[in-house]
């Protein structure tokens, strides 16, 4: 979506296994975040493969924290550049929200066309393990 903006939560709880989302353009990862291995990563571009580690950064500053909120915006500025913003909140009301913003026009020079959520390989089928999907908007910011 060109000049579009698409905002969207997940809520995670514990962190194994492999669960996410993946902004995409044909079918190539534009962005991936993905809670792995009681780590915050996300990275831009490479391989579909969440499983492979290779290229990703880790969101250091976030220690653990039970039923935690994602937000995403993406926002297209024009065809070569966008923006990420990111920010987690928690069930704890002691929590303050934590923030990062990854402008690149390098990393983000596609348009966004399908977006994946993934959840593999949780140790075992308690509902704590799972991704959950809680809000998608996008729309075009000049109508």
């Amino acid at each position: 979506m060109d000049n579009g903006i698409i905002s969207l939560k997940i809520g995670v709880n514990f962190r194994n296994g492999y669960k996410g989302v993946q902004f995409l353009n044909a079918g190539n990862p534009v962005f991936t975040f993905t809670v792995y291995s009681n780590l915050y990563r996300y990275r831009f571009g490479g391989a579909y493969d969440y499983q492979n580690t290779t290229g990703y950064n880790t969101w250091a500053s976030l220690a653990y924290q039970s039923n935690s909120v994602f937000n995403f915006i993406y926002t297209k500025i024009s065809s070569s550049f966008a923006t990420i913003d990111m920010s987690r909140t928690s069930s704890d009301p002691s929590s303050p929200e934590e923030l990062a913003t990854f402008n690149s026009s390098a990393a983000i020079n596609k348009t966004v066309d399908e977006i994946r959520f993934f959840v593999d390989s949780a140790d075992n089928s308690l509902e704590a393990n799972n991704l959950y999907f809680n809000f998608l908007s996008a729309y075009n910011a000049y109508r």
